[in-house]
Order: C-alpha cells, then sequence, then structure tokens
C-alpha cells in the first residue's frame, strides 16, 4: 500500500489545491476536466510522435506558435490565412483585430 508520506504528500495536495477542483461547479461555462486543452496539444504530440522529435529548441518553437496561431483562428472562425498578411507585416494590432482581441482598428499613427 501506500507509505505514509505518501498519504500525506496526498492530503497536503488536497488542501492546497481541493477547493480548485470544484471551480466548474460555480461558474457555469467552466468544464470538470482538461480535455478541450488536451484535444488543443494532440496535434503538436502527434507531430512529435511522426517525426521522432523537432530538429532544434526553434524549430519546435516556431511549429508551437503557427500551431496555436492556427488554433486560435479555428477557434474564433477566422480565416488562417488573412492573419498571415498582417502578422508577417508586423502590424500587431490588425492581427488582434482580426482574433477579435483588439474591438477596432487603431488610428494611423
Amino acid at each position: 500500500g501506500p507509505a505514509n508520506a505518501d498519504i500525506e504528500r496526498m492530503i497536503k495536495r488536497f488542501e492546497k489545491y481541493g477547493p480548485c477542483l470544484f471551480t466548474y461547479l460555480e461558474h457555469p461555462g467552466v468544464m470538470p476536466d482538461n480535455n478541450a486543452a488536451e484535444r488543443e496539444i494532440r496535434p503538436f504530440v502527434v507531430q512529435r510522435k511522426i517525426s521522432g522529435n523537432f530538429i532544434s529548441p526553434e524549430v519546435m518553437k516556431i511549429y508551437s506558435n503557427h500551431m496555436s496561431l492556427y488554433r486560435t483562428c479555428k477557434r474564433n472562425n477566422v480565416n488562417f490565412e488573412e492573419v498571415i498578411i498582417p502578422l508577417l507585416k508586423g502590424d500587431t494590432n490588425e492581427v488582434l483585430r482580426l482574433l477579435g482581441l483588439l474591438k477596432s482598428k487603431p488610428p494611423p499613427c
């Protein structure tokens, strides 16, 4: 069976994080599990398994950033291709506006 130290560690964790386990009961729209988050990272895990790993940490970071942007676009019903052009031009405000994170286009400087 579990050692006393293991049981004590579990009790301490529950005392610390226990209230967070039931957040979904108090806040409508909060899911009781992390399945959505797991599904979001699945394409990344599949790619890593297919290729064996990434060539370098830099390539992994680039892939992660692209996948994050792609998934954000998909989740917000935004055409990924429409976001790429302002992104490559460095127009952060336009990217945020397209993603619905900036409500109006700022006036030109």
